[in-house]
């Protein structure tokens, strides 16, 4: 979407003007186990699970200058169980190929 000069949002791909736009979650972060660390990214739905907040929340704090409460629901999420179910995607990028891990499910442990 691009904000547009009298105010507003327009969606380039559907032409479609919207109020404002819907913030998304896009976190790459690290999880770790007894076997080790594995590089992880997550997109929306899995970080309203893990922040507890919404994408338009966080943004909205930020905006209001409300920085000690941003760092605090980062904080808060940090060094919590879950159980994760993970698609593993192999990839080549510059005749390199990666291993890359999405989140597509985060549950907390009881």
């Amino acid at each position: 979407v691009v904000q547009q000069p009298m105010g507003g949002w327009r969606c380039e791909k559907c032409n479609q003007e919207f109020e404002a736009p819907e913030h998304r979650f896009i976190i790459q972060m690290s999880a770790c186990d007894y076997t080790g660390i594995q590089w992880l990214n997550a997109f929306n739905d899995v970080g309203r699970t893990l922040l507890g907040r919404t994408a338009d929340e966080m943004v909205m704090l930020g905006s209001q200058g409300r920085q000690q409460e941003v760092d605090f629901v980062f904080r808060n999420a940090v060094m919590k169980d879950y159980i994760f179910t993970i698609r593993a995607k192999s990839e080549t990028w510059n005749d390199e190929q990666r291993v890359k891990c999405s989140i597509l499910e985060a549950k907390p442990v009881d």
